[in-house]
């Protein structure tokens, strides 16, 4: 499954955004810098 994400606003949420890929990856996910191929969209 391919997931988009798109980080708004402060530093922390850049580093939060980071987190959240990092798992998601090691979860099997698949990070796509494409909204339109994505599965799933995380707006941060």
């Amino acid at each position: 499954m391919k997931v988009y994400v798109k980080t708004y606003g402060c530093q922390m949420n850049l580093s939060d955004t980071e987190v959240i890929s990092g798992i998601l990856a090691k979860n099997g996910f698949s990070i796509t810098q494409d909204l339109d191929d994505a599965d799933i969209a995380i707006l941060n």
